[in-house]
């Protein structure tokens, strides 16, 4: 890598464990990690390996002394050298793994907790259940229910004329036509992922990355007054710009309608709201249209989010860090006054296990960040020592103990 862009990447991933990193910067750190898996290992390797939260424990001790800077020297030398470089590293920091992450996870993750009314919940009641185990890391499923291992082969399909073409952790639909027609095509598709992400790229040249659990169904090609794609899970899109043909995410309980910017959508059918947030452009969010009842929409700016409530039917929009919202693209989970059941679907989905509540217990509020490179007994350590419950893990069951 040359030295100047293995400079600046250093710098951007510093920052962003910093979280001060502007949109800019995440996007050419998101264009690396696209390029390849390597590159992506090596960023894990880097955040995760280098125990970098001995000298990040705070930004303002960090402007104090020469700590910023000898940072910046490790992760250049880990990106220019790769695993050639992780022998010396190692010897360098000494210890072990598990101490490394134990550390990052202490200094970087400041849980507040809030400790709210009580909740009364039956005796042994599964309070959070881990989705069903697939065989599949990322499936593609075509228009007649034949199904691909996206992990598993790298395919080459051609339907009507478009190719599919798929790489690891990457799936491109390419126009083959000159000018695209303008009838959408009847094929639709879809991609559901696992407990890993995966990105593709539409026929129009938009720009999708799902999280895991989740699903994306879309037409093979565009065609008519609007481009519509229907989502359950979580994903974050940049839309390729094309004013006369709108982009419409449709969730079940709110519609995203776009001409082209970045956003991200997560609506997990378990969880209590879903929720749209804006990093660049302008988008409007819309309830479904119920017969007999006037439309209800909203426009939103970039640091807005829009949030709908299954129990409630109105949108409610607030100011939040856009960024944190797509911090899971870096393997990261940024949670702001989270109720503790979000925070363990999360971790549901992440780790394939059950939570179970023993007994009428307490409900939680939780904010700061995890990583999912962590292991499940350092992250409910924190979340226990933050002051939530204890838990006790017994296989893929972790059980809820009220201290």
């Amino acid at each position: 890598m040359e030295e100047s862009k293995a400079h600046k990447l250093a710098r951007i991933i510093i920052q962003i464990r910093l979280k001060n990193v502007d949109h800019e910067e995440r996007a050419y750190l998101n264009d690396w990690l696209d390029e390849s898996v390597e590159n992506r290992m090596m960023y894990k390797r880097i955040v995760r390996g280098e125990c970098i939260a001995r000298r990040l424990r705070v930004e303002e001790e960090i402007r104090k002394t020469a700590s910023y800077k000898e940072v910046e020297r490790r992760v250049v030398r880990m990106l220019k050298y790769g695993r050639h470089w992780k022998w010396l590293r190692l010897t360098y920091w000494g210890g072990g793994v598990a101490a490394c992450i134990a550390m990052v996870l202490f200094c970087l993750s400041v849980i507040r907790l809030h400790t709210e009314k009580s909740v009364g919940i039956p005796s042994a009641q599964v309070l959070v259940a881990a989705m069903p185990e697939a065989d599949y890391e990322a499936v593609l499923v075509l228009g007649d229910g034949s199904k691909v291992n996206l992990y598993g082969e790298k395919p080459e399909i051609r339907q009507e004329n478009i190719t599919v073409v798929g790489e690891e952790g990457r799936l491109v639909y390419q126009e083959e036509r000159e000018e695209p027609e303008d009838k959408e095509s009847e094929a639709s598709n879809k991609v559901i992922t696992g407990k890993k992400g995966y990105m593709l790229t539409l026929s129009d040249g938009t720009h999708v990355w799902l999280n895991g659990n989740s699903e994306l169904e879309y037409p093979v090609r565009f065609g008519g007054e609007t481009r519509v794609v229907g989502l359950r899970g979580e994903a974050y899109f940049e839309v390729a710009k094309d004013t006369a043909h709108p982009f419409i995410v449709k969730t079940e309980n709110l519609y995203t309608k776009v001409l082209g910017t970045s956003f991200n959508i997560k609506a997990y059918p378990e969880e209590s709201k879903v929720s749209t947030t804006l990093l660049v452009g302008k988008v409007e969010v819309s309830l479904p249209e119920e017969p007999g009842k006037a439309p209800v929409h909203t426009v939103l700016s970039p640091g807005m989010q829009a949030q709908v409530f299954h129990n409630n039917p109105e949108i409610v929009v607030k100011e939040v860090v856009a960024e944190d919202a797509i911090a899971w693209r870096q393997g990261e989970f940024i949670f702001t006054d989270e109720d503790m059941l979000t925070v363990l679907h999360t971790l549901s989905r992440w780790f394939g296990v059950d939570f179970i509540q023993e007994r009428a217990g307490k409900s939680y509020t939780f904010s700061g960040m995890v990583s999912r490179d962590d292991q499940l007994f350092a992250v409910l350590e924190m979340l226990t020592m933050a002051g939530g419950p204890r838990f006790v893990i017994h296989g893929n069951k972790v059980y809820i103990k009220e201290k």
